[in-house]
């Protein structure tokens, strides 16, 4: 029995493993430097993504998901922020996968290794929101209402000797909560721009289901929201 597709989500790997698959997976850390380009300036960035990979029943599989972006000029969130951010997030799909029985090899870079670089920081921040802490105040009775546009965000990837063009597909939530507006940024999918015509349609499904459980979560909670798709 072999999976009809090769695997491109964690929630992919849980159900193959739940169906009953032979599930390997090992993971590593990266930070890698952008030139993020738009219609009124460009500047440099970071987007912080980890890399999956391993077999399902002896096939190889591989993808990435990134976790946090932040710009090393200041113009949006600090480099601090955006390492909390994508430690709560990647600690939330290591978690799962673990809980659904796949063991994790951990290479090259860990997540606890980048959280490390930082320790020390985090008296001069306020404690880092997610998305998942505003639901769960709303869960609590806390009055949410939130706010986001997507966007197709173009920037240049350094990786080793040589740059990719790609296309991060960006979500930037504005969020009431107890008459104060936070921000927040996620990434939920990414294509190299050479390959659009064979991969766009294929991640903007990615980032729909992914945000289809995002909205699932928020009407459960009744914080108040548009729906919006790519």
């Amino acid at each position: 029995m072999k999976p009809h597709t090769s695997p491109n989500r964690i929630s992919n790997l849980i159900r193959l493993k739940q169906e009953g698959f032979e599930v390997t997976c090992f993971t590593y850390f990266e930070i890698v430097p952008l030139d993020v380009e738009n219609e009124e300036k460009s500047y440099k960035a970071f987007i912080f993504l980890c890399q999956y990979g391993g077999t399902v029943d002896g096939e190889d599989y591989g993808f990435r998901k990134c976790y946090a972006r932040a710009c090393s000029d200041k113009q949006c969130d600090n480099i601090y922020q955006a390492v909390m951010t994508a430690r709560t997030y990647a600690a939330t799909d290591y978690n799962a996968l673990e809980q659904a029985g796949v063991v994790l090899d951990k290479r090259r870079m860990t997540l606890a290794e980048v959280v490390k670089k930082f320790e020390g920081m985090q008296d001069e921040y306020k404690p880092i929101q997610t998305i998942q802490d505003y639901v769960e105040k709303a869960r609590a009775g806390q009055n949410i209402r939130i706010e986001h546009r997507l966007n197709y965000i173009s920037a240049q990837e350094y990786v080793s000797d040589y740059k990719i063009q790609m296309i991060f597909l960006m979500v930037a939530f504005i969020i009431t909560c107890d008459g104060e507006i936070h921000q927040h940024e996620r990434c939920y999918a990414c294509y190299p721009k050479d390959q659009e015509a064979l991969e766009k349609q294929d991640k903007m499904d990615i980032a729909n289901a992914r945000l289809k459980i995002l909205y699932n979560k928020f009407d459960q909670v009744s914080i108040k929201h548009e729906k919006l798709f790519y």
